[in-house]
């Protein structure tokens, strides 16, 4: 029998919970997910952006629960996103990035009833500054000596 462990302590049991499973409500047929896209569809990492997700039919009475779930370590995305009833479309925000040393792509995937869709999500590095110096003219382009930006 193994011990309990807390991160990389040694510890005590915790106390247990209870939980009930509920049925999710019946998936209307022929209702599925059409598409989700990330808008935009690629930042800087370590800022935030967002996706819409757009459902085939509008959602039933109740609304629609459409899961979400992301293969990118990079980013957190919300778990679900309620599509109201009468509408076929909702926005999942925020879709929050760490930010990344090199250019990196991963997937959003929307999930409702049996049909999935997934969308990629790109991260470039952040530019934190530059500096531009005139150290050569080009093409005998003027030059206005030193400038910072």
């Amino acid at each position: 029998m193994c011990a309990p462990f807390n991160g990389d302590v040694v510890g005590p049991w915790s106390a247990g919970q209870s939980f009930t499973v509920v049925a999710s409500p019946p998936t209307p047929p022929g209702l599925e997910v059409f598409h989700v896209i990330n808008e935009p569809g690629s930042v800087s990492g370590g800022n935030s952006t967002q996706a819409r997700v757009t459902l085939n039919m509008p959602a039933p009475p109740g609304g629609a629960l459409v899961s979400f779930a992301t293969d990118f370590p990079h980013a957190q995305i919300p778990t679900s996103v309620l599509v109201p009833a009468g509408k076929t479309d909702a926005t999942v925000t925020p879709i929050t990035t760490i930010p990344v040393p090199g250019a990196t792509i991963g997937s959003v995937r929307a999930a409702y009833g049996l049909g999935w869709q997934d969308n990629s999500l790109g991260l470039f590095p952040l530019l934190w500054g530059i500096a531009l110096d005139h150290d050569t003219v080009v093409a005998a382009a003027p030059y206005w000596g030193r400038r910072r930006c």
